[in-house]
C-alpha cells in the first residue's frame, strides 16, 4: 500500500497538480485520536471503559437525519449487536427516573405533556441556550454511561457490537472507539428525513 499513489478519477493525463500524496502505512496511520478531552464520567468509570477495549465494537455517528439508523441496520441484519444512545437517553428520562426529575427541574414543568416529556417542546428550549444544553448534557450522558455499560454486559457474547453516538465527537469519547463509522447526507435529505420521522417537530425547529 505504501509503495503506490492514490491519484484523481479525471482524465487529464497532462495535469500533474491534481495528483494526491502518497499515502503512510496502514499501520502509520493516526487512529484513536483525542479531539476532545473526555468528559469526567467517563474517566471516572474505568470499568465501562474497560469494556469498550474488547475486539469488536466500532461506533457510528453522523449529523441528525443522516441515516446512521440505516446504516445500523444493515449491521443487525448481519447479526451484530447494537446499543442506540438515541434509545438510552429516553430511557433515563422515562418518568419516575431521576434523570426525569433532574430534567423537569431544569426546563420546568412546560416541557411535561400527559406525564412524559413533550420532545417536541424541549429542543427549541435547548437549543436556545448554550448552559442549559450543557447542564442538561451533563445530566443525560453520565446515566446514559451507566446504562450502556450495563448493555455491553449483556451484549458480551456477540461477535460484533456497534454503537450509535450522534454526539461521539462533540462529548470527547472517540478515542474510546475503533473504527468509527460516519454517517453523512445532503442537508436537505437530512432535513426531510427528519420531519419525516417526527410529525411533531416544525421545520424552524428541524
Amino acid at each position: 500500500m505504501s509503495e503506490e499513489k492514490i491519484i484523481n478519477t479525471y482524465d487529464d493525463d497532462e495535469d500533474d497538480d491534481c495528483q494526491l500524496p502518497e499515502l503512510p502505512p496502514l499501520n502509520e496511520l493516526e487512529v484513536g485520536r483525542m479531539l476532545t478531552p473526555p468528559p469526567a464520567w467517563a474517566s471516572e468509570r474505568v470499568s465501562i471503559l474497560e469494556r469498550l477495549k474488547r475486539p469488536g465494537i466500532a461506533a457510528i455517528t453522523g449529523g441528525i437525519g443522516a441515516g446512521k439508523s440505516l446504516v445500523a441496520e444493515m449491521f443487525i441484519e448481519l447479526g451484530a449487536g447494537h446499543i442506540d444512545f438515541d434509545l438510552l437517553a429516553r430511557r433515563v428520562a422515562e418518568p419516575g427516573t431521576s434523570g426525569f426529575s433532574a430534567i423537569v427541574e431544569l426546563l420546568g414543568s412546560r416541557v411535561v405533556n400527559k406525564g412524559v416529556l413533550d420532545r417536541a417542546k424541549s429542543p427549541a428550549l435547548v437549543y436556545a441556550d448554550k448552559e442549559i444544553r450543557q447542564t442538561l448534557e451533563e445530566i443525560l450522558h453520565p446515566r446514559i454511561g451507566v446504562m450502556m455499560g450495563q448493555e455491553l454486559v449483556t451484549t458480551a457474547s456477540t461477535e460484533l457490537i456497534i454503537l450509535s453516538i450522534p454526539l461521539l465527537f462533540e462529548s470527547g469519547l472517540e478515542t474510546f472507539f475503533k473504527p468509527i463509522i460516519l454517517v453523512n447526507a445532503e442537508l436537505e435529505m437530512r432535513l426531510q428525513s427528519l420531519l419525516s420521522r417526527d410529525q411533531k417537530i416544525d421545520k424552524d425547529i428541524a
